[in-house]
């Protein structure tokens, strides 16, 4: 069956770049999709770029700058098609990428969200993403997403997934307040209740080459503080056997966050984050938590060092 698939592509001054990610939509073997590019108040010349392009299928929408979360939210309401996929503006896809989505689509029609394997490319290297519960190459499988975060990154990024719109609807899409961790805040949120199918084929591909000066700002208490809000609203409505999955991954995510980015806030912040935090952690995990929020960072490094 013929159906509709809206791609939504977030743009903040990727003159560079957006071209290619352009071409590798266009050059999909699948051509049943509409792109909704959303540019953040670029000041460099993106739209010119996407502006270039004829193809009807390709909608330029011009905001000012809000963000990628405001962003990638005015392409899911703009959207025509059942089902929204990602792509960040300086990534691209393999040809195939729409029509596996597709494919997935068919062969479990009860899913609603869809992932495919990914890479991240680097300068010298192209790095393709691995984990035990994966199935063979070229396999799917149908995944828990918090079981895979337990142990290791997500399943899915910004780029290497299709999913639902209205389930995208029903959790008010990306968080517009959130500057980091805004996409892991949503895929949380939409996994709860529902799992994801992978399709392990290497289609999607994240461009590290250049990283983003922002990613090496320190963590915002704004963006900490509401990814702990979420954290731990999705906690509740796990069952037991998915909230011991998600105490693993609060504490590999919570000890590496204050270690560190404590420096970088009050007292008083650093008091609301503490009490949410330890809610999200086993009782080794909370005793750790405690000297972390209690001993100065060198006092603390210091004891660790002792201990070992």
């Amino acid at each position: 069956m013929v159906e509709l698939i809206s791609i939504v592509v977030p743009l903040y001054n990727k003159e560079g770049h957006i071209g290619k990610t352009l071409d590798s939509i266009l050059d999909q073997t699948y051509k049943e999709f509409e792109v909704l590019v959303v540019d953040d108040g670029s000041t460099d010349a993106s739209a010119d770029v996407v502006r270039s392009y004829t193809d009807h299928r390709i909608q330029l929408i011009q905001t000012s700058n809000q963000g990628v979360s405001s962003a990638r939210n005015k392409g899911i309401e703009a959207a025509r098609g059942h089902w929204v996929a990602f792509l960040d503006a300086d990534d691209w896809w393999d040809i195939s990428f729409l029509s596996v989505m597709k494919c997935a689509i068919e062969n479990y029609p009860e899913n609603k969200i869809f992932a495919s394997g990914r890479s991240r490319v680097f300068k010298d290297q192209t790095e393709r993403y691995a984990h035990k519960l994966l199935p063979a190459v070229g396999e799917s499988c149908i995944l828990n997403y918090f079981q895979v975060i337990a142990t290791d990154l997500p399943l899915i990024n910004s780029s290497n997934a299709c999913m639902d719109k209205a389930l995208l609807i029903e959790h008010n899409g990306f968080n517009p307040g959130q500057r980091k961790h805004e996409d892991h805040d949503l895929w949380m949120r939409i996994c709860t209740n529902n799992a994801v199918v992978f399709v392990n084929r290497n289609l999607s591909f994240y461009n590290k080459i250049q990283e983003n000066s922002a990613a090496a700002q320190p963590y915002r208490f704004e963006d900490f503080n509401g990814y702990l809000d979420t954290m731990t609203l999705v906690y509740q409505k796990l069952d037991k056997t998915e909230q011991a999955w998600m105490r693993k991954y609060a504490f590999n995510f919570l000890l590496h966050k204050w270690l560190k980015n404590k420096a970088s806030y009050t007292s008083e912040q650093l008091a609301i984050l503490y009490g949410k935090s330890k809610a999200l952690l086993s009782a080794n995990g909370k005793r750790l938590l405690w000297f972390v929020y209690r001993l100065p960072l060198e006092q603390f490094y210091y004891s660790l060092k002792k201990f070992r």
